[in-house]
């Protein structure tokens, strides 16, 4: 408990990479945690326990933690960052904070992922949990749950390819919302643009009303087929999935096809 209530203090006070610079600080000793949930149940504010706790050095600290691009989390990663999520908060309010949850444990994945030979279980490990605080949080609807369950796939199999996680996909996100998802990984790593892009070319010509027919259903998989997944890019596709099913957003073919145009023509 005493994990969670410092974390979202802070985060609230300082927003998400000061205030998880500075509870980083915190988690790293037993008396600093102790000293702000004491500082915390005298009704202090953050700024005043945080000079308690760390002196003169706060201000320093404060200036170090905004200037730090990446954080370092010491704590030991089997243990899972839940946030406090109260049942009057507003829906907007649980789903940030849902977002912020996932986030935080993401992050930490992210930092231990060159040492860590078991990424994908610590993956399925935060998945796991963070779909019991969704669930519990929200009571999400039986479409919802069936949306994770197919994420929760993904984070299963080895050797996938493009076309793997799309006919996972389409069923549940729709043709245009599964194309997205995969497509913004690919923008992120470089992975298989210049299929996409002859993708984007072959789809743009073929009217909307059309796209669901099997011909050109069959060029896309077959486009998909060519492009490996390796297991970052399976993490991030599943992240996008999540934040879709929070999101309540399903995008549409039309959507997807501006996207493609959009980013063909910043590059050209």
């Amino acid at each position: 408990m005493a994990v969670e209530v410092i974390l979202t203090s802070l985060v609230t006070e300082y927003g998400s990479k000061v205030g998880r610079f500075i509870w980083d600080k915190i988690n790293s000793d037993e008396s600093k945690k102790q000293k702000f949930i004491e500082g915390l149940d005298n009704k202090l504010g953050i700024s005043d326990i945080l000079k308690q706790i760390f002196g003169n050095e706060v201000n320093e600290l404060l200036q170090k933690a905004k200037k730090t691009k990446k954080i370092q989390f010491t704590s030991n990663f089997n243990s899972y960052i839940s946030l406090n999520i109260k049942d009057d908060d507003s829906l907007d309010t649980k789903i940030n904070l849902l977002k912020a949850e996932l986030a935080e444990n993401l992050e930490r994945l992210n930092q231990n992922n060159d040492e860590n030979k078991d990424i994908m279980n610590d993956a399925r490990m935060i998945f796991d949990n963070w779909s019991k605080k969704y669930v519990t949080t929200l009571n999400p609807t039986d479409e919802q749950i069936e949306q994770l369950a197919k994420l929760r796939e993904i984070l299963q199999h080895d050797n996938m390819t493009a076309k793997d996680i799309f006919k996972r996909l389409q069923p549940i996100f729709g043709l245009g919302g599964a194309l997205s998802t995969i497509y913004i990984v690919m923008l992120a790593t470089g992975a298989g643009l210049g299929i996409f892009a002859q993708m984007g070319i072959f789809l743009s010509g073929i009217p909307v009303a059309q796209i669901g027919g099997f011909i050109v259903i069959s060029a896309i998989l077959g486009y998909l087929a060519l492009i490996k997944i390796t297991d970052e890019d399976k993490i991030q596709i599943v992240i996008n999935g999540i934040y879709k099913v929070l999101d309540g957003t399903t995008e549409d073919i039309s959507d997807f096809l501006k996207q493609v145009r959009d980013e063909k023509h910043i590059k050209a």
